[in-house]
């Protein structure tokens, strides 16, 4: 398709004989989005209203003389013209424009609209991430929660901003988001590990006694060992991370306020064992 500037456009309209007066006709640009974001989009032109006398249409797109870009193509033109798909191989602001035609003869004045596929501005999304719990016993678990975007795709089918994961095994979970914003495509992953939690268990096999009560519990809880000897205790939460520690013996009471509602583990050592105690906040 030959290049066609405005400043083509405005001397062949001045000069062209014979127009037809005739009532002014309209057509309309789809396009599925304002970014530019692969190596050419599509972009369809339609009239919507047809003009008295005109046999068919002609689209044409104005662009710049100097530009590198390869010229816009345009396909699947209607037997009338009346419709057709236009390509484009770069970003940037276009004029469509579109004649009617009775034979060879103009039928009134062409009809132009701009359309504009918006450049991807550089850098890249920001995302922000509200996973915390990335490692959870076999059962859990948890929500991973992003934003600075406007559409998401996760690799599990969901296009929400956030989903809730319980695997099985250790598994990884990646996103891709479009802003429209910044025209931009960009991707995360985030993994979860998954431990079976089997250890705790193990350490039922106790060497010595401890307790922690009451439990459920919500303010404070009391520790008691019969052992004779210092006993070292560590706040373990569900996904293994350590939240307090401290030693006592015989007894001692020790403020939980300040823990979220959920399921926590006191581990017990002596220097010579280890023992674990299930623990309920409220």
């Amino acid at each position: 398709m030959k290049k066609l500037t405005h400043y083509t456009l405005m001397i062949f309209l001045a000069l062209l004989p014979g127009i037809q007066r005739a009532q002014t006709f309209n057509f309309q640009i789809n396009q599925s989005s304002n970014c530019f974001s692969f190596s050419n989009q599509t972009v369809s032109a339609v009239v919507t209203n047809t003009v008295p006398g005109a046999t068919s249409y002609v689209f044409t797109v104005a662009v710049s003389p100097v530009s590198s870009c390869a010229a816009p193509t345009i396909s699947n033109t209607t037997s009338n013209g009346s419709s057709c798909l236009i390509t484009f191989a770069c970003c940037g602001t276009y004029t469509i424009i579109c004649s009617a035609f009775n034979g060879t003869t103009l039928v009134g004045l062409p009809v132009l609209h701009t359309t504009t596929l918006a450049c991807s501005l550089p850098g890249a999304l920001s995302f922000t991430n509200s996973a915390q719990n990335t490692t959870l016993c076999a059962g859990s678990s948890a929500t991973i929660s992003v934003s600075g975007s406007q559409s998401y795709t996760w690799s599990n089918g969901s296009n929400s901003h956030s989903i809730v994961v319980s695997p099985g095994t250790s598994t990884c979970y990646s996103l891709t988001a479009f802003s429209q914003v910044s025209c931009r495509e960009d991707t995360l992953t985030q993994c979860v590990q998954v431990r079976s939690c089997t250890d705790f268990a193990a350490h039922a096999r106790e060497k010595f006694s401890a307790a922690v009560y009451p439990n459920p519990a919500k303010n404070d809880v009391t520790l008691s060992s019969l052992e004779p000897n210092s006993i070292k205790y560590t706040v373990i939460d569900i996904t293994g991370s350590e939240i307090m520690k401290g030693y006592f013996t015989e007894s001692k009471t020790v403020d939980v306020s300040t823990l979220p509602a959920g399921i926590y583990f006191f581990k017990f050592g002596n220097g010579k064992a280890e023992i674990y105690r299930k623990l309920i906040i409220e």
